[in-house]
């Protein structure tokens, strides 16, 4: 029991660590490289924001992207427009390095762009897990984890900590008292070697002369 307690807190802190680990990396590149999109090896992920793209994506679907060396038509990819903005739509037209896109549920074409924008091609969708994602992702959620699990370490240890000290406080008793009644035989032991001998063994002795002689 106590060995899957342990692989239980050893697969926890693996799966906040990695967490933490992809969020901070997200952060910093977004922060300090101005990307709009993170791409680890090859692949990234994006939250869906609006409907343009409906059915085929719906708000808060988790879209895994990445990055292929070419595309065609009728790939759903992700690029970044004039405003800097991310937007996840379908490939209708290719023009050499022309890309036109359209949303699904949008009545016209977007504007034409240069292929260089586009960061990546859909690969999978995950539905309404993006959510759960923005939540994860924020700072104020990041920083709770790390409180949250170095709290749990701290007394996970001060209850084991405390746990030993019982048993070692324990067999410290059982040793005392062993010490006790051994030291109490010893006594006993002692006083009976140094007692007087009792008026009936001194008569014993008187007879038991008489008699060899």
């Amino acid at each position: 029991m106590k060995i899957v307690k342990l692989i239980g807190r050893i697969f926890g802190f693996l799966i906040i660590s990695l967490m933490i680990a992809y969020t901070v990396y997200t952060m910093n590149v977004k922060l300090l490289l101005h990307e709009k999109l993170p791409m680890l090896n090859g692949y990234g992920h994006a939250v869906v924001l609006s409907g343009s793209m409906a059915p085929e994506l719906n708000v808060n679907d988790l879209i895994i992207i990445h990055k292929e060396s070419e595309y065609k038509e009728n790939d759903i990819v992700t690029y970044v427009d004039t405003r800097n903005s991310l937007v996840t739509h379908r490939i209708i037209s290719i023009n050499g390095d022309g890309i036109t896109t359209k949303g699904d549920a949008n009545n016209t074409s977007d504007t034409p762009f240069e292929i260089s924008r586009i960061k990546g091609k859909v690969v999978n969708i995950i539905p309404r897990v993006g959510i759960i994602l923005d939540f994860i992702q924020n700072p104020f959620f990041v920083v709770a984890v790390v409180v949250v699990t170095v709290l749990l370490m701290h007394f996970s240890y001060r209850s084991a900590s405390n746990k030993k000290d019982k048993r070692l406080a324990s067999i410290q008793e059982e040793i005392d008292r062993l010490k006790a009644e051994i030291n109490q035989t010893d006594d006993n032991i002692i006083k009976q070697s140094s007692s007087p001998p009792s008026d009936e063994d001194i008569s014993k002795n008187n007879e038991a002369s008489k008699n060899k002689s």
